[in-house]
C-alpha cells in the first residue's frame, strides 16, 4: 500500500478541524498521532483515507482554479466541464455543485 506524504499546511490538514487527529512523520521515520493543531509548518504528515474531508471554502476553491489555470464550464443539465490547457479534465455528476466538484478534485489529489 502506498502512503501519500504531505507538508503542513498543505494538504487536507489545513481544513480538518483543530482537534482532529492525523499521523505525523518524526525525525526517526516513524509515524506518531497527533493533532492537526499541533503541526507546525514543514511538518510531514498522513491522513487516514477512510476519513471525509470537509468542504473546500469559496476562497480555497478561487485559489485552486487559478494556481492550477483551470476554467469552468457549466454544461446543459445542471453539470459542469473543468478544462486544463483546453482538454477537460473532469465532468461534474448531473445537479454537483461547482464546489463539490472541485473539493472531490482537491481530495483525490490528496489522498
Amino acid at each position: 500500500m502506498r502512503i501519500k506524504l504531505h507538508t503542513y499546511p498543505e494538504g487536507g490538514a489545513s481544513r480538518m478541524a483543530q482537534d482532529e487527529m492525523v499521523s505525523k512523520l518524526t525525525g526517526k521515520g516513524r509515524f506518531t498521532d497527533c493533532y492537526v493543531g499541533e503541526l507546525e509548518q514543514g511538518d510531514e504528515y498522513v491522513l487516514d483515507p477512510k476519513m471525509p474531508l470537509p468542504s473546500i471554502n469559496a476562497q480555497q476553491a478561487i485559489k485552486y482554479i487559478n494556481d492550477n489555470e483551470i476554467s469552468v464550464h457549466p454544461l446543459p443539465g445542471l453539470t459542469w466541464e473543468l478544462r486544463r490547457n483546453g482538454l477537460a479534465f473532469f465532468t461534474g455528476e448531473k445537479g454537483q455543485s461547482l464546489m463539490d466538484c472541485l473539493t472531490h478534485i482537491i481530495e483525490m489529489e490528496e489522498l
